[in-house]
């Protein structure tokens, strides 16, 4: 099946990035065609109003445990860790993350004392994402019940506390995890959540909150009927191999069966760098934002986007990658050669993912 001519004009801006024309990745969705432009425009007057639209920002893996919060307490939250990005956060209708960190009281025990790497953060850095303007995270990850249904309990408690939506968990006896709907200027969404990498004790029947698995047929079937319901289904997915810059085959399959079942939008995380963007039939498939405060001490997590996307009743209507780097774990807009290269690699990721076959 051939490419739709969306991918063409992906390509096109893709590339006069890396001349320098666009100051960032900036992509109508809709099909465009090119026209000689006239010599000169005739004046039209038009008393239609324009379409309401629902701008959508999205960004990486949030941690605000260990040498993050030493900073917040040194620094101020004012100004650490979202300060320098704040206006930026503050420009769409609902600002999304992955939380890759409970937020945990003292002497909330670990579910397990074998697990490499377990992250928390203090219940008192809450408030920061509240005042940083997010509306909506996602728990679905491998380290949600690092502290037990206890750290998960406290950090659903303390969200609900500060009006922000949690996906990707629910209660055993739901037997799976509830859509999200919001309803917004006429359009609506739908909003579901999965992890590919498995958390501790993802089967313990002792506990009684799960994080939701991406078993594809579960997947395809809350998927397919969400859309019946919706505008546009978007689907968060934490998959793939830490610090791999290229989607697995398992990613794909994966992200390729949400559109089929009827996602439009596919936001990825996990592996903490960053990887490619796929126009899939009439989806678009963004594999890993990579991180967007997190204190990971390797150059190539430092690198990192926000994702801003713009819908209308009857598509997308645009999106744009906001390049951002990260010093001592705080996110700033980044400017420069560092942008460019950023937005180089985006390209180079990208580029075997939209190659066009019969």
């Amino acid at each position: 099946m051939k490419k739709s001519i969306g991918f063409f004009f992906f390509f096109f801006l893709l590339a006069s990035i890396l001349c320098g024309c666009v100051a960032g990745i900036l992509v109508p969705a809709r099909t465009l065609m090119a026209q000689p432009l006239p010599t000169s425009t005739p004046l039209v007057i038009s008393t239609a109003l324009p379409a309401p639209e629902f701008t959508l920002l999205a960004v990486g893996d949030i941690m605000l445990g260990r040498r993050i919060y030493k900073n917040i307490q040194k620094r101020g939250s004012e100004e650490y860790p979202f300060g320098k990005v704040k206006e930026v956060l503050s420009t769409g209708d609902l600002l999304f993350g992955n939380l890759e960190a409970p937020f945990c009281k003292k002497g909330t025990k670990p579910i397990s004392l074998t697990k490499e790497v377990l992250l928390r953060a203090p219940v008192e850095a809450a408030p920061i994402l509240g005042r940083a303007g997010f509306n909506m995270v996602s728990l679905a990850n491998n380290h949600s019940l690092d502290y037990g249904q206890v750290g998960l309990e406290t950090t659903l408690k303390v969200l609900d506390q500060q009006q922000i939506t949690a996906i990707g968990v629910y209660k055993r006896k739901e037997k799976k995890q509830t859509p999200f709907y919001l309803e917004q200027k006429g359009i609506r969404f739908v909003f579901l959540a999965y992890s590919s990498v498995s958390p501790a004790l993802f089967d313990d029947h002792q506990i009684d909150l799960v994080v939701a698995p991406s078993y594809l047929p579960e997947v395809k079937r809350s998927i397919q009927e969400a859309s019946t319901k919706s505008d546009f289904v978007i689907v968060s997915f934490h998959w793939g191999i830490e610090d791999q810059n290229n989607p697995t085959e398992a990613q794909i399959k994966m992200a390729h069966a949400a559109v089929d079942a009827g996602a439009a939008l596919v936001i990825g995380h996990h592996p903490h760098v960053l990887q490619g963007v796929e126009i899939y039939k009439q989806g678009i498939i963004f594999y890993s934002l990579g991180n967007f405060v997190f204190d990971i001490q390797r150059e190539a997590t430092w690198q990192s986007v926000i994702l801003k996307v713009v819908f209308q009743k009857n598509g997308i209507e645009n999106y744009k990658l906001i390049p951002v780097v990260l010093e001592e774990g705080q996110p700033q807009l980044a400017e420069g050669d560092r942008k460019a290269a950023i937005l180089k690699k985006i390209y180079e990721y990208s580029l075997p993912l939209n190659s066009i076959s019969e």
